[in-house]
């Protein structure tokens, strides 16, 4: 926790308070764009000291706080704002506050849950005789956490993901499928070690089943505030059931790769990914770059424009390569019904392309989903 008083001593300068406190807040916006988040604990702690009615100041103080994870000192500052803002910054600085108290906590999980409706035109890409179709869809994401003491922000963590899908020809539910995660966080300077086991089971494209179990080790090290380099080792064992498209054996995969976040709402990435895929003694293994761009923009009303592009080039030991590009555009707005916080509608577009030398796939799928989502925190 940072106590506002400990900025005492920085704020004795000569200049007038209201010249001083525009300066700092414009600085204090400036470091957080810069990703250097905590350089703008300075400057809006003496616009504070000189103003303590900046509730403008006090709100983007709180955010800071609570993004250096002072979940605390966040909703101590938060606290203060109560019946001082308009009512859109009051329901952020409601969200906000909810967030961090439910952060706050030793034991804490959060999680969402939605349902909606998905259009495609052709979900197999080229490898089933497959038309337009359209699934209702639900899904719940959960992630439990719980700290380790004396660990200095290390925890125990599970995750857990569910989907279910009503397809058009169906009379039942048939795309029933998820991943349970569960690993350790244990940070060390700068290096994160993050050693974890998963089971999943989903349905394949011609009605089947594959699931898999393994485990395996991931790290991230932070070279700067804003770039940091990923390394992930997994192995694990699928097995099929009622399908013949996907194989069943034992599969490694090693990735290296390089994350940077050049701008606030830009998140670039580079990897290489290796893996090989023993199928009852018959070998196969590739080597892939893998790029991929996430960007985002927040509008003042409270609407998130976010989107995502993947490209990735698979090239087959023995021969053959495949080609995959991944394209997504979203939009959501949250609202509030019956009292009931939390909620948003997303509309996404997205569009795939596959071709591939291997098993001579050349497929390309556009779908359109519309969802209504439930965040949660506790």
């Amino acid at each position: 926790m940072r106590p506002l008083a400990t900025a005492l001593l920085l704020s004795l300068t000569g200049a007038p308070a209201f010249a001083q406190g525009a300066g700092d807040l414009d600085a204090a916006r400036a470091s957080i764009a810069a990703g250097e988040v905590q350089a703008a604990l300075a400057p809006l702690e003496r616009i504070l000291l000189a103003r303590p009615e900046a509730d403008d100041a006090r709100l983007l103080y709180a955010r800071t706080l609570y993004d250096l994870g002072d979940y605390e000192g966040a909703e101590r500052e938060l606290r203060l704002l109560e019946d001082r803002l308009g009512p859109s910054d009051a329901a952020y600085a409601s969200d906000l506050r909810q967030s961090a108290v439910a952060r706050s906590k030793a034991f804490r999980g959060r999680g969402t849950v939605f349902a909606g409706i998905r259009a495609e035109s052709d979900p197999g890409l080229g490898t089933l005789d497959a038309e337009d179709e359209t699934a209702a869809v639900a899904g719940l994401d959960l992630r439990l956490e719980q700290e380790i003491a004396g660990l200095g922000g290390g925890l125990v963590f599970g995750d857990l993901r569910l989907r279910g899908a009503v397809h058009d020809e169906a009379e039942e539910l048939d795309g029933l499928g998820g991943a349970l995660t569960f690993g350790f966080e244990l940070p060390y300077a700068d290096l994160t070690l993050i050693p974890y086991l998963t089971a999943s089971s989903e349905r394949t494209d011609d009605g089947g089943r594959l699931d898999a179990a393994g485990g395996g080790l991931a790290l991230r090290y932070a070279l700067t505030k804003t770039t940091g380099l990923t390394f992930d080792l997994e192995r694990e064992t699928r097995r099929q059931r009622d399908s013949d498209i996907r194989g069943e054996g034992d599969a490694r995969r090693a990735e290296i790769g390089l994350r940077s976040r050049p701008m606030p709402g830009v998140l670039l990435g580079a990897a290489i990914a290796m893996e090989e895929f023993d199928a009852g003694g018959d070998a196969l293994s590739y080597t892939a770059p893998e790029l991929t761009l996430d960007a985002s923009y927040a509008f003042d009303d409270g609407g998130l424009l976010f989107g995502r592009a993947i490209a990735i080039e698979r090239d087959y030991e023995g021969g053959g390569d495949e080609s995959i590009r991944d394209y997504f555009v979203g939009y959501a707005r949250p609202f509030t019904f019956a009292g009931l916080e939390g909620l948003s509608v997303q509309v996404g577009l997205r569009h795939e392309h596959r071709r591939s030398d291997f098993d001579a796939r050349d497929g390309r799928n556009t779908s359109l989903e519309v969802t209504l989502l439930r965040n949660f925190e506790f």
